[in-house]
């Protein structure tokens, strides 16, 4: 029966959800894994090892430990070893797990300026128009201050 390594030291961060595994063991001719876990904080899930909660790391509130030795029993009903985990813990200021968020994707705008662009037969008739108004009110002015 071989664990191989015999011993491991993962480093893990307190926001680390208690469904993830802290690490996977790879121990050949096993029956089962008894669990040895540090004041009862682990839980062997198969070839797999958990936290059972969340570790606590609130600023002035009760600090867990930062370093975790952890030995795990292996046998198969005749033979017997030991794997030894050494667990290093970050302490994070949120000891929450982390949550995604979507990110929005970015909405084009295309502004157009309309203007006016009127046809050249209209501009023709405003300036025919303007041309007899001018003369018009030119005669009338002449008209007047002539008496």
């Amino acid at each position: 029966m071989v664990c191989d390594p015999i011993s491991y030291e993962p480093t893990i961060f307190t926001t680390l959800s208690t469904l993830l595994p802290i690490l996977s063991f790879s121990c050949t001719d096993t029956d089962n894994i008894t669990k040895g876990a540090a004041v009862d904080r682990f839980l062997m899930t198969g070839m797999s090892l958990f936290s059972r909660n969340v570790f606590s790391y609130v600023v002035d509130g009760v600090y867990d430990h930062t370093m975790f030795e952890v030995t795990i029993s292996v046998s198969d009903g005749r033979h017997h070893t030991e794997a030894v985990a050494y667990i290093y813990v970050v302490p994070w200021t949120n000891s929450a797990p982390t949550t995604t968020t979507t990110a929005k994707t970015p909405q084009v705008v295309t502004v157009m300026s309309d203007y006016w662009d009127p046809e050249p037969w209209f501009v023709a008739v405003v300036m025919v128009t303007g041309v007899l108004l001018l003369l018009v009110t030119s005669l009338l002015i002449w008209a007047i201050l002539s008496r």
